[in-house]
């Protein structure tokens, strides 16, 4: 198995991003995680939001307009129910 070096990727990913005109936020010093709660806090009122990722941690933000997308292993994104 070939082995992935990120630190390559992750330069061609937030430049395909930047592209797609989709915003990037960058916070020195905060999880990931910490970030987007604070943005879905914000505006969970005023936005349908999709949060697609596969981390657990999430799911406690899963509201009536947040919904969490969980990777399955074909690559389609299902929607998770936290019920």
């Amino acid at each position: 198995m070939c082995e992935v070096n990120r630190n390559l990727q992750i330069p061609l990913v937030f430049e395909a991003i930047e592209k797609m005109g989709i915003l990037k936020v960058n916070c020195e010093g905060y999880e990931a995680d910490d970030v987007i709660g604070t943005l879905v806090e914000r505006y969970k009122n005023e936005f349908e939001i999709y949060l697609l990722s596969n981390d657990r941690d999430l799911w406690q933000l899963i509201s009536k307009n947040v919904k969490v997308m969980l990777p399955n292993t074909k690559g389609v994104f299902e929607e998770v129910n936290n019920e």
